[in-house]
């Protein structure tokens, strides 16, 4: 998880950048990138439309059963 937010990190050009995607502080991004914090999943389409799906849910939250949560929608 911690490379992966790492990589959006570096597509969105800053922790600054992607935590104004994310509506978020940087220190938050910071937590994320140090694997201090788990993202939470409200957070998380942002992140996915910002790397262009380059970084997806399953990436930056493998812990959730993302089958589940989208049969469900």
């Amino acid at each position: 998880m911690k490379l992966n937010i790492e990589k959006a990190v570096f597509i969105c050009g800053s922790k600054t950048k992607l935590a104004e995607i994310c509506g978020v502080t940087s220190q938050a991004v910071s937590k994320w990138t140090a694997g201090k914090a788990k993202i939470s999943i409200e957070y998380i389409p942002g992140i996915i439309q910002a790397t262009n799906g380059e970084v997806t849910a399953r990436d930056l939250r493998p812990d959730v059963d993302w089958d589940t949560i989208k049969a469900s929608l």
